[in-house]
């Protein structure tokens, strides 16, 4: 799932599917498609298209009778903005932290359940400050979030720091992957998640190491991409400042691999380095031995 809720088709992940089907024997692959805000299509905008993924997660774990797949023990993957979707899934509004904004719907119990593992890729994990750093994607999010007579104001609400684990959700796994070479995202939004998480606390924890600078280009950031080429050092040092260079505390059951990935915010998602990663996960029971 990806397309910053206006873009993409899952027929373009035919080829991924296959490589994951035919390399992991008896392994299943579905793809979801959700309704998109377009131009012709101005009224599809939130919840429709996070009540769209809930359907289709829904309808994989509740067909268990004739699924040639355990329907119990389902890993899934999410990029950009359907990371952000499955975050939502498995979390839920924290009622001390959304008083005055959008609740996000609420997956039901028994279908977060079946979900052992969720891969997050190159995500928006938080919206509100995905401003803060990136103004210019504002039109995205208005466009497919803000319903008539809302003000921007509600996306303080849909994003990691304003949510807590759902109970189900407690023992699933996490693994947060980010291309260095994405050109749209920062290292900022894995480190606003991972800081989150640690704050959510767990029995287990450790440390995670922020990569060491990279350099990327993108001019709609207004103020210090993570380690961003052409960017004075005071602003690579707010940034440090900010974020890391290290994030402790973070679950056991989150694992994180910032360095993996190559290729760009779109073009990471179709290289055979990430279809491994991906092939890796499914097969492994243990996510330790995947990375």
């Amino acid at each position: 799932m990806t397309g910053m809720w206006c873009s993409e088709d899952k027929s373009m992940f035919h080829a991924m599917a296959k490589f994951l089907s035919t390399s992991n024997p008896g392994c299943a692959v579905a793809l979801v498609n959700y309704r998109l805000t377009t131009p012709e299509t101005p009224d599809i905008n939130f919840p429709d298209h996070i009540l769209d993924v809930y359907s289709a997660l829904t309808f994989l774990a509740q067909n268990k009778q004739n699924a040639p797949y355990d329907a119990v023990n389902m890993v899934l993957a999410g990029h950009s903005v359907g990371a952000w979707m499955l975050l939502a899934a498995m979390m839920q509004s924290d009622p001390a932290s959304t008083k005055r904004a959008l609740q996000i719907p609420v997956l039901d119990a028994h279908v977060r359940a079946c979900f052992r593992t969720l891969i997050l890729v190159d995500g928006i994990y938080d919206i509100a400050e995905s401003l803060k750093e990136y103004p210019g994607y504002a039109d995205y999010y208005t466009k497919a979030i803000l319903q008539k007579g809302l003000e921007a104001s509600v996306f303080m609400g849909l994003g990691c720091n304003a949510w807590i684990w759902a109970e189900q959700a407690m023992r699933t796994n996490v693994i947060l992957l980010h291309s260095p070479e994405d050109e749209l995202l920062s290292y900022a939004q894995p480190c606003i998640l991972l800081q989150r998480l640690a704050h959510l606390g767990a029995t287990e924890q450790h440390s995670v190491t922020i990569p060491a600078p990279v350099q990327m280009h993108n001019p709609q950031n207004q103020i210090a991409c993570w380690y961003a080429g052409k960017r004075t050092g005071s602003d690579a040092a707010l940034v440090a400042q900010i974020y890391g260079p290290q994030v402790h505390g973070v679950p056991g059951r989150v694992q994180v691999d910032l360095t993996s990935l190559s290729g760009t915010h779109d073009g990471a998602l179709h290289t055979e380095v990430f279809w491994t990663v991906l092939q890796r996960i499914a097969a492994q029971d243990s996510i330790h031995e995947a990375l």
